[in-house]
C-alpha cells in the first residue's frame, strides 16, 4: 500500500530574525529527510516569527520575507517543506499565504487576509492527497475526504494558557469529524514578549485517537507515516502532556528565558525578600538561566522579621545565586530626616529604596530587572508603583497568588523525587504573606483571604461574571464590590507595570484592555 512519510517541526522562532530562523528550518528538513520524510510541516509563522504587530503592515519585511523564501527553497530541493506565513504576501499587501517549497520552488497554495497582528495568531488547514496539497473551504462545504485527501494539516501558532490543551483537542477533533480523515497538526514553541507557545503538536486518527504528540515546550519533530486509506502509524517518540502545575511552571520559565535570551541579557536581578512570591521567581530564573546568572538583592528593613531575613537566605543558598544584602536603613533614615512621612508614604518609600536599589545594579551590570509580582496584586493593585512593581519582565504577573502556592509545591515536590534540594524554602510557603512594611502587618489587613480573592477575580475577569451570579456563589456583596473598586482603581498602575508571560485565558493588557478614564459601574447588582 502507498504511503507518505510527513515530519511536523515544532520549533521556537525568534520575531524577525529571517536568516536564524531560516537555518532552523533547513535543520530540521535535514533531520526530517534522514528520517525518510517526504514532508516537513512548519507551524504558522515559523520563518517569520510569531506575534508580528505592525510588522505585519511593512511593506519591505514582507519583501525581505519572499526573497527568505526563496533562499530557502534553493537550499533544500530534495524535500517539500511546507510554511504558512501571515505576513507573505506577493504583492505586498497585508495578507499571508501557504507556500510549498518543493524540487527548489516556491508553490503557492493559498492566500489570505485576516490577520490578528496583535496577538499573531493564525490557525491554517490544508489536506493533503497523496503527494498534493489542497485548500481546505473553510466553511467544510467539502470534507477533506470526500476531496480525496488522506489527512487535514492543521498549523498555528497557539498561544498558551491554563486552558489551551483542552481547547485545543477540542478544536482538532472537530476537525478529524467533520474531515472524517487524520489531522496532523503543528505548533509552535517558545517565548515571545508576553506571549508563550506550548507546542503539542500531535496526530489523530481517522477515529479521533491520539497517535503521536510532542513534548511540551520543546523543540523537535513528530514524524508519522500516513497510507492511502487514511491509516496513520507513529515513526517517532511520543509524550503526554503535562498536568497543570507543571505546565504553568514551564511556561513561565519559558517566557522568562526567551525574553532573556532573543532580548540580548546574561543576567538578571530580584529582590529576595524571603517570601513566596520572591522564592518562586527566583527558582524559575535558576531553571531558565541557571543560579549563577541571577543576583539575588535581600535590602532589610527595620521591619523585616529575622524569618524573613534567614528565608532569603537559605533561597540564595538553595538556588546558588550572586547573593547581596544591602540594608535600606540609612538611605530611609535620610529621606525620613528631610520628609515628614508617616503611614502609606513611610511604607511606600521603603519599596521605592528598593526599587531603586536594584534599578542601580541593572544600570551598572546590565542586568535585567525582574518584577515578583503576582497576577492578585496586579488584578487590585496590591504593589507601590516605581517600588515593588520596578522591572523589566514579570514571570508571575499572570499567576494568582493560590497558583503561585501550588506550583511552589509541585516544584519542590519535583525536586524531591528526583534527590535533588528542593529550590523554595519551606517557610516562605507556609508562612502568612507580609510586605513587612510596618511591625506585624500581613496582606489579610489589606485584602480578603487569597483563595476568596482569586476566585472573585477570577470570575469577574475570566468568566465576565454579574456582581449577582457571585452573590448566588455565597461570596459577600461586600466583598464582590471592593474588589471590583480595587480592580478598577489600579488600572493606570497596570499600565505602567512590566510585561509578563500570559497563563490566563483573559491576560491583563493583552486579551482585557479597558480605559483608565472610565466612570461606567461595572457589574451592578440589577
Amino acid at each position: 500500500m502507498n504511503s507518505i512519510r510527513i515530519a511536523l517541526a515544532q520549533l521556537n522562532p525568534t520575531t524577525g530574525d529571517l536568516s536564524a530562523n531560516a537555518d532552523a528550518i533547513a535543520h530540521a528538513a535535514n533531520q526530517a529527510l534522514s528520517s525518510g520524510a517526504q514532508f516537513l510541516v512548519c507551524p504558522t509563522g515559523t520563518l517569520s516569527g510569531p506575534n508580528l504587530g505592525d510588522l505585519l503592515s511593512r511593506f519591505d519585511f514582507s519583501q525581505q520575507l519572499g526573497a527568505a523564501v526563496e533562499q530557502l527553497a534553493a537550499r533544500l530541493p530534495e524535500i517539500s517543506i511546507i510554511l504558512h506565513e501571515p505576513a507573505l504576501s506577493s504583492s505586498g499587501t497585508l495578507a499571508g499565504s501557504w507556500v510549498e517549497l518543493t524540487e527548489g520552488e516556491v508553490m503557492e497554495l493559498a492566500s489570505y487576509d485576516e490577520i490578528d497582528g496583535i496577538l499573531g495568531t493564525e490557525i491554517g488547514t490544508i489536506a493533503l492527497r497523496q503527494t498534493e496539497l489542497l485548500e481546505i473551504d473553510p466553511g467544510f462545504d467539502l470534507s477533506a475526504a470526500e476531496a480525496g485527501a488522506i489527512a487535514t494539516i492543521v498549523v498555528d501558532n497557539g498561544v498558551f494558557d491554563v486552558e489551551h490543551e483542552r481547547t485545543r483537542m477540542a478544536l482538532l477533533g472537530t476537525y478529524q469529524r467533520i474531515n472524517d480523515v487524520p489531522v496532523c497538526y503543528a505548533n509552535l514553541v517558545g517565548g515571545n514578549d508576553s506571549l508563550v507557545y506550548d507546542g503539542g503538536s500531535c496526530v489523530l486518527s481517522r477515529s479521533g485517537s491520539l497517535i503521536a504528540r510532542a513534548a511540551d515546550f520543546a523543540e523537535g519533530l513528530l514524524i508519522v507515516e500516513l497510507f492511502e486509506d487514511a491509516h496513520v502509524v507513529n515513526r517517532g517518540e511520543s509524550h503526554e502532556a503535562l498536568e497543570l502545575p507543571e505546565r504553568v511552571y514551564t511556561a513561565v520559565t519559558t517566557g522568562l528565558r526567551d525574553y532573556v535570551g532573543k532580548n540580548g541579557f546574561s543576567t538578571v536581578a530580584l529582590g529576595l525578600s524571603g517570601g513566596i512570591d520572591s522564592a518562586l521567581v527566583a527558582a524559575i530564573a535558576a531553571d531558565a538561566i541557571g543560579g549563577e546568572n541571577i543576583i539575588g538583592v535581600s535590602m532589610p528593613s527595620r521591619y523585616s522579621t529575622d524569618h524573613s531575613r534567614s528565608d532569603a537566605d537559605d533561597t540564595a543558598e538553595r538556588l546558588g545565586l550572586d547573593y547581596r544584602v544591602q540594608p535600606i536603613g540609612p538611605m530611609f533614615d535620610a529621606f525620613e530626616a528631610k520628609m515628614d512621612l508617616d503611614g502609606v508614604a513611610e511604607e511606600n518609600l521603603q519599596a521605592r529604596i528598593r526599587g531603586m536599589i536594584l534599578m542601580a545594579i541593572s544600570n551598572s551590570e546590565g542586568a535585567l530587572v525582574l518584577a515578583t509580582g503576582n497576577r492578585t496584586e496586579v488584578a487590585v493593585g496590591y504593589s507601590t508603583i516605581y517600588g515593588d512593581s520596578v522591572g523589566g519582565f514579570a514571570p508571575l504577573r499572570d499567576v494568582p497568588k493560590t497558583l503561585v502556592w501550588e506550583i511552589s509545591r509541585w516544584r519542590n515536590q519535583a525536586a524531591a523525587e528526583r534527590g535533588e534540594v528542593e529550590p523554595i524554602p519551606e517557610n516562605s510557603i507556609t508562612k502568612p504573606p507580609s510586605a513587612e512594611l510596618r511591625p506585624g502587618q500581613q496582606d489579610t489587613d489589606s485584602l480578603p483571604d487569597y483563595p476568596i480573592l482569586d476566585a472573585i477575580v477570577s470570575a469577574l475577569i475570566d468568566e465576565d461574571a454579574s456582581v449577582d451570579a457571585l452573590v448566588a456563589d455565597g461570596f459577600e456583596l461586600e466583598t464582590i464590590e471592593r474588589v471590583i473598586s480595587l480592580i478598577k482603581g489600579a488600572e493606570w498602575k497596570r499600565g505602567q507595570m512590566a510585561i509578563g508571560p500570559k497563563v490566563s485565558t483573559v491576560t491583563f493588557g493583552v486579551d482585557r484592555t479597558y480605559p483608565v478614564v472610565n466612570r461606567f459601574a461595572m457589574r451592578s447588582t440589577s
